[in-house]
């Protein structure tokens, strides 16, 4: 139809002001260029996440959630962090906490968890658990982003990424 060809050159001509790779504006705000060239002219809206109803975390707190984001693939190697069993000990130790592992399968061998849900949640339950936590230690992982959209406290670690990619 008409109106979806002049939408389809409408988005072809909208042309974001900055290059995130060099700009250190975030990665959302480069694409919200592109909507608001469309003619939105509003605020970058807020991130939700669904949550499943559980499950409930018990134990000790703090809840220190620990994420590696391991795959099996060369590019994601260089991001995994080989220092997670080190302070899962260290953070049990001093502030008595309650260590929980999330993610895929394998992100965490070798790390004492007191509870282990790697490779064993659907994507809406552990968003229910990160928004338990009283903090996400991650690597640039998705459950990094949904720490970020629930304003669970996290410390994010970065290795080959941009960080002007996913930085506030």
């Amino acid at each position: 139809s008409d109106a979806a060809e002049i939408f389809r050159n409408k988005i072809r001509n909208t042309n974001p002001r900055h290059d995130w790779k060099g700009s250190g504006i975030h990665e959302i705000e480069y694409y919200m260029q592109h909507v608001r060239g469309l003619g939105y002219s509003g605020g970058t809206p807020w991130k939700k996440m669904p949550l499943a109803p559980g499950p409930a975390l018990e134990g000790k707190r703090p809840y220190i959630g620990l994420c590696n984001g391991r795959f099996k693939d060369a590019m994601w190697d260089k991001k995994e962090w080989p220092y997670f069993k080190e302070l899962a000990d260290t953070a049990r130790r001093y502030f008595d906490a309650t260590i929980i592992g999330v993610g895929q399968t394998g992100e965490l061998n070798g790390v004492a968890l007191d509870i282990d849900y790697t490779g064993a949640l659907e994507i809406t339950e552990t968003a229910k658990v990160i928004s338990q936590l009283d903090i996400l230690v991650t690597t640039d992982t998705g459950n990094m982003h949904i720490a970020d959209a629930l304003h669970t406290p996290m410390v994010a670690l970065f290795g080959g990424t941009l960080l002007s990619k996913n930085a506030h």
